[in-house]
């Protein structure tokens, strides 16, 4: 009997499907744990759930979320940002809702966008028509993803019928299916009015960039043609090759042509003024609103031996140009577009990262759905730019743009290769921090040249049209470094979270060897360590060795009198304690400026006031402008810096720069004890001196020569 009665009761005892007026309680008391009851996703997929808590990695879920319904479909939405998660979507099944994640493209593909795009100023409001063209499988019902601030007016197909289509939030429900290649043609509009976190559209300027103005399916990348109408006065900028103006009875319009299929899209416009030159067969280019024409002239120049030396390194740019925009409605700092790039401040500016991204998520591109791997590359570009461009000394570079491996606290909670934007804000800790220390891990163990072979061989192998990942350049770097053994690094340091603590012993000589016992606290990665040795006669050399803690590090060397452990902090690993020597950049942030009398504004670029002082009788702790020559007072402590000086240049290790086009500066110790930072010449950008002591720069403030000291005291420095 009590089976019979149980299978009469169960319908009446199964659970209702949870209505969107459920799902929106829960969703604004955050119940992850009430959501997930009652939502299926699929094993392969990530839980959207728990972003909700912690908001997606640029905010997304600041203004709320909701649920929507349509027919069997609901959607979860808010107003999302580019680079972060979008809408969820949920299909019920019965009384369960079934998650498709936004990598599921239902046998669908956008192959290339043709749009239209106006803009209407006064009112904020985008209008935008699209010729998508399609490709379909067989199958049932596929979307379309984009911003839920833009509506669907109308879906026809490539003969002018109307489609049938449902929006519910920021996605776009189809029903009708046409196996093979079609083109649908879409009309959308919306208020456009995120400023500083997405689009935005006023009186001033109208920029769709860091937005989803595009519909996409899959996040996958497409490639696009554009005409936008532009606004008397106005300048567009946008990606890809720009194509002539057309000028109609409507009005003018701009035109442009990105045939590199990418994932995210930047267009801006407004009354920008224009700065072009051609260096060395490419043009580069900056439009701004607010900058001075000095400034503006200044970033092409800045920009050319960056992508020189990319080039050289990665493979030729599928752009003829690259330009800078500098828009104040963007707001902080700067978002790549592969042809150029859109900053919120800080123009003229000697930026290697978002030039970096022209390979490293457009060339191979990049979801940010489960890593922020490319912008790991483009930090790790930062670096290998400063290190290895062929201006100045390049070993003083190599010591003073080497990157400290500090760890966040943020690297223990997800692996860099499952650290997405569902990962909420620490997936830019790890994608610009811990990515780019690993990949500088990397290079210790393979050296520049493999590295840099393994990474131009990514770009010029990887399918086009295909987002990469990280396990896609593990296995090119395999290839290129078999000898390497790259299987336990890669599995500790992109697969695992954490870093690493080590526990060193005194080292000791054992005949010939230099024995240092390393062991690891907890738990032990594949570490490359640097180790400084220092001889009694003064004399160094740098060993990196491999360890993951198993035995000891032996070194034939003759017997040390300083062993110094990681001395410029480039393994990732946790530290108690340990300090780095002062350096220029540090000094220059936090101490007073005095320009001394007869001076004038050399060394104009340093912060502080343009008046001319006398010089200071206590010298400590403070910033001096002035030629040594000039105030006895100065001259042994300019000596000590190592320049050579006269009145009209300065010499260092052998470089000489004219005061009038470049100078120099130096952290030199007084007679009590205390530093001070001597300046001299005239340059006309804050000096970019890496942790260098002491550096010779040109007039825009460029590194040429310097001294960037170890560590030489505190934990792991040990004395033989």
């Amino acid at each position: 009997m009590f089976p019979i009665v149980a299978l009469l009761i169960s319908p009446w005892l199964a659970p209702a499907s949870p209505s969107v007026a459920d799902l929106n309680f829960w969703i604004k008391q955050k119940d992850i744990t009430k959501l997930q009851q009652v939502t299926d996703v699929p094993a392969d997929a990530i839980n959207p759930w728990p972003v909700l808590r912690i908001g997606g990695a640029y905010g997304t879920g600041r203004f709320g979320w909701k649920a929507e319904e349509s027919g069997d479909y609901v959607v979860v939405t808010t107003k999302i940002t580019s680079q972060d998660v979008g809408d969820f979507v949920f299909r019920r099944n019965g009384n369960r809702l079934a998650y498709i994640p936004e990598t599921d493209s239902l046998g669908a593909r956008i192959t290339r966008h043709s749009f239209q795009i106006d803009f209407d100023p006064p009112t904020k409001r985008a209008r935008i028509e699209d010729k998508v063209r399609l490709r379909l499988a067989a199958g049932g019902d596929w979307m379309m993803r984009f911003s839920s601030v833009y509506a669907i007016e109308s879906v026809n197909d490539a003969a002018g019928k109307s489609v049938p289509f449902r929006q519910v939030g920021g996605v776009v429900i189809f029903s009708e299916r046409k196996v093979g290649e079609t083109t649908y043609t879409l009309r959308y509009s919306g208020i456009v009015d995120l400023p500083q976190y997405a689009g935005s559209i006023s009186t001033q300027e109208a920029t769709l960039t860091n937005d989803y103005w595009y519909p996409m399916i899959g996040r996958m990348p497409a490639a696009y043609d554009l005409k936008v109408k532009v606004p008397a006065g106005w300048t567009a900028v946008g990606q890809g090759e720009r194509l002539a103006d057309q000028k109609t009875a409507e009005g003018t319009f701009a035109r442009f042509q990105m045939d590199l299929p990418v994932i995210y899209y930047s267009l801006s416009l407004g009354p920008y003024r224009t700065v072009s030159e051609k260096r060395n067969g490419r043009t580069y280019s900056i439009w701004s609103p607010r900058l001075s024409e000095a400034e503006m002239k200044l970033q092409p120049r800045l920009y050319q031996p960056i992508f020189e030396l990319y080039e050289r390194s990665f493979g030729r740019s599928p752009f003829p140009r690259y330009g800078a925009l500098d828009s104040p409605a963007y707001g902080g700092g700067a978002l790549e577009a592969y042809s150029y790039a859109t900053y919120g401040g800080g123009l003229p500016a000697e930026d290697p990262h978002e030039p970096a991204h022209t390979w490293w998520g457009g060339v191979v591109n990049n979801t940010y759905l489960k890593s922020f791997w490319n912008e790991s590359f483009a930090v790790f570009c930062e670096g290998y730019f400063s290190r290895n461009v062929p201006l100045g000394n390049i070993e003083d570079r190599r010591l003073a743009f080497v990157s400290d491996s500090s760890p966040s606290p943020a690297y223990d909670a997800v692996s860099c290769a499952e650290g997405g934007a569902f990962s909420g804000p620490v997936a830019g800790a790890l994608g610009y921090g811990k990515g780019a220390k690993v990949l500088q891990m990397l290079e210790q163990i393979i050296g520049t040249k493999a590295m840099v072979k393994a990474m131009r061989t990514w770009a010029e192998t990887h399918p086009k049209g295909v987002p990469g990942e990280w396990e896609d350049f593990e296995r090119v770097a395999k290839s290129v470094a078999p000898e390497a053994n790259l299987d336990t690094f890669f599995a500790d340091w992109l697969h695992k979270p954490g870093t690493v603590t080590l526990d060193v012993a005194q080292p000791k000589m054992d005949g010939r060897e230099l024995m240092i016992p390393i062991r690891f606290v907890g738990r032990a990665y594949d570490t490359p360590l640097s180790i400084l040795l220092e001889f009694p006669d003064g004399k160094r050399k740098f060993v990196t060795v491999r360890t993951n803690g198993s035995s000891p590090v032996r070194i034939v060397t003759p017997k040390p009198s300083l062993v110094v452990i990681d001395p410029y902090q480039q393994a990732l690993r946790k530290k108690t304690g340990e300090t780095m020597p002062q350096n220029l950049a540090d000094v220059i942030r936090r101490w007073p400026v005095t320009r001394l009398k007869g001076f004038g504004t050399h060394a104009e670029a340093l912060r502080g006031s343009t008046t001319e002082s006398p010089l200071p009788l206590d010298l400590s702790n403070k910033v001096i402008v002035g030629n040594p020559l000039d105030f006895p007072e100065l001259a042994d402590l300019a000596v000590a810096a190592g320049w050579k000086l006269t009145r009209t240049t300065v010499t260092y290790r052998g470089q000489t720069v004219n005061l009038g086009k470049g100078g120099a500066l130096a952290l030199v110790t007084l007679p009590n004890g205390k530093s001070a930072l001597l300046a001299v010449g005239k340059f006309t950008r804050r000096p970019d001196t890496g942790i260098a002591q002491v550096a010779l720069i040109d007039e825009i403030g460029r590194f040429l020569a310097g001294k960037s000291e170890p560590k030489r005291t505190g934990p792991l420095t040990f004395r033989l």
